[in-house]
């Protein structure tokens, strides 16, 4: 059964300040109080996405 808490991962290609402002638009229209985590898009992903591309992914917790 799911608990209902979750973790928030916000990935980006060479664009940091737009993943920050993410970051902190999520923070103030959920009030999710938890970290977010932000990383850079790994090398496939980003090769096919090209550089500006953000991903964000809602993991839950069992």
């Amino acid at each position: 059964m799911a608990t209902g808490l979750f973790q928030i991962i916000i990935q980006n290609a060479e664009c940091q300040e737009d993943a920050d402002y993410m970051c902190n638009y999520l923070r103030e229209k959920t009030n999710f109080g938890y970290q977010i985590f932000i990383s850079t898009l790994g090398i496939i992903v980003g090769a096919h996405s090209g550089p500006g591309a953000i991903g964000i992914g809602f993991v839950e917790h069992p």
